[in-house]
């Protein structure tokens, strides 16, 4: 059977009360279970001691104590508190020098909807880039990679950067390859046993590592990135939207992580609580089809 739980307030709130009803529920648990085994190890006793010799005193103790474990024990059992499974992150490799310059814009024009100057990046700035939807963060951040060059203006790249990338639409994962070929050539970890026990940390279990990606769940494309950007060795991260498809309990994982890494990024995410909690330092917002700092 299923149980819901009920609580009151935003999502802060739910993590904390969550949290603690599963503290108290294995505390539950754990005094159940300790006192199961005082009551068995007493009749299994009592048994023992009527196999030797018959005594009506000891048969009538035997007999109300079996009643009262039934009644206080057997009746009333909780169920081992089995958490969500989660996704197992490592922290994240891949820092660089704070002042190490990552992009600096003096003037970008793409098209007619995207303007920007004077803007600096450097290797201790964890950006937030806001804007509604369809404004542009997108395209501005495949400039930022390369991956756009049909633009007017000077985009100057740092050297010897290499840049983590998310990809919303999930386009640097091979569609045709197998969840495992596919962390393999996307990462530092070239033996295949090991690869499989990292892949096993974000829930890729036994022949699941086989599957051709085209065949996963947006959810499982999200955590194979994830798995692959954090064994990569990168000086500086761009994250769009990684938190779409991923649970609640995997996204505390990756906002952990996050938290903690001390490299530069610049992230694209709605999810506002998740953004209050990664130390971000700057933000910027496109608006009226300019980049602005907030």
């Amino acid at each position: 059977t299923h149980k819901l739980n009920e609580y009151i307030g935003g999502y802060k709130e739910y993590t904390v009360e969550k949290a603690k009803r599963i503290e108290k529920e294995i505390e539950a648990y754990k005094r159940q279970e300790r006192r199961k085994q005082e009551m068995e190890e007493w009749i299994m006793l009592k048994k023992q001691q009527l196999s030797f010799y018959q005594s009506p005193k000891v048969a009538k103790q035997l007999h109300n104590y079996e009643k009262r474990y039934k009644r206080e024990v057997i009746d009333n059992l909780k169920d081992r508190v089995h958490e969500s499974k989660k996704i197992k992150v490592n922290e994240l490799a891949g820092l660089t020098h704070d002042s190490k310059l990552i992009f600096r814009i003096e003037k970008l024009k793409y098209k007619t909807f995207l303007w920007c100057k004077n803007l600096s990046i450097y290797g201790c700035d964890r950006i937030h880039l806001e804007g509604r939807n369809g404004a542009g963060k997108t395209t501005f951040i495949k400039i930022l990679l390369g991956k756009i060059t049909d633009y007017a203006g000077d985009v100057v790249f740092g050297n010897n950067i290499k840049i983590g990338y998310f990809a919303q639409e999930h386009e640097t994962l091979d569609q045709k390859a197998s969840v495992i070929n596919d962390f393999i050539n996307n990462s530092n970890i070239k033996n295949e046993a090991r690869a499989r026990d990292i892949l096993g940390s974000f829930l890729f279990f036994g022949d699941k590592v086989f599957e051709k990606i085209n065949k996963l769940s947006q959810g499982e494309k999200v955590r194979l990135m994830i798995a692959e950007l954090i064994n990569q060795d990168n000086n500086f991260l761009i994250l769009d939207e990684p938190t779409n498809h991923l649970d609640i309990e995997s996204r505390q994982v990756l906002e952990n992580a996050l938290s903690k890494y001390k490299g530069g990024l610049i992230i694209i995410s709605h999810d506002r609580y998740f953004v209050e909690n990664i130390d971000i330092s700057i933000n910027l917002a496109i608006e009226n089809n300019c980049i602005v700092k907030k």
